[in-house]
Order: structure tokens, then sequence, then C-alpha cells
């Protein structure tokens, strides 16, 4: 969740203060990107650690 939040505020910064957009997307749509952020994060780290035992 941090990474998405982290990701979305980033964009949403860039997009209205440096003039920074992906696809011509305005600041006002930057959560797509944090979704799409949190929701590799947490693939990539359940991949990546082991399974609980039981």
């Amino acid at each position: 969740m941090l990474v998405g939040l982290t990701v979305t505020l980033l964009y949403i910064f860039g997009a209205k203060y440096g003039g920074f957009t992906i696809l011509c997307i305005i600041d006002t749509g930057a959560g797509i990107f944090g979704a799409i952020a949190a929701f590799a994060t947490n693939i990539i780290v359940s991949l990546s650690t082991r399974p609980p035992t039981q």
C-alpha cells in the first residue's frame, strides 16, 4: 500500500508542478498508476516469500 501511495503522490506532484504526464493522464487520474504499482508489489512479494507453515 505504501508503494502505491508513493507512486500516486509522486505522479500528482510531477504532473501538477513539473509538467510530467504519461499518456496525457492529468494529476486527477494518478491513482491508476498507484494501483498498478501496489498490485505489482503484492505479486512480487507473494512470489518471493515462502508460504506460511501449517
